[in-house]
């Protein structure tokens, strides 16, 4: 959708170090400070992201970010919003397919 924050995503670690972990999600990811138990992983948690907005992006992410490991925490805001358990795991099985 138009009206979401892919900016937010966008500009975040500018020139940022490939082959990390990274978090990437909602605002579940987004008020987690992951740097306690994983210091040199990656948050890119943005609130109020859907799966369907995680998966419009994720080409981009894996280009910028060229992850180790992507750790993927949403789908609730797609629930909330009235989408479909079978759509936000189809956007989630679309996503893996991309990032593997």
């Amino acid at each position: 959708p138009a009206d979401w924050p892919a900016s937010d995503y966008e500009g975040m670690h500018d020139s940022p170090p490939h082959q990390r972990v990274v978090f990437f999600g909602d605002s579940d990811v987004s008020h987690w400070d992951t740097s306690l138990a994983f210091p040199k992983a990656l948050n890119c948690g943005v609130p109020g992201t859907t799966m369907s907005q995680v998966l419009a992006f994720t080409p981009r992410m894996v280009d910028k970010y060229r992850p180790k490991v992507v750790v993927l925490i949403a789908g609730e805001n797609d629930l909330g919003e009235g989408s479909t358990p079978f759509l936000v795991f189809e956007s989630f099985r679309q996503i893996c397919d991309l990032v593997t």
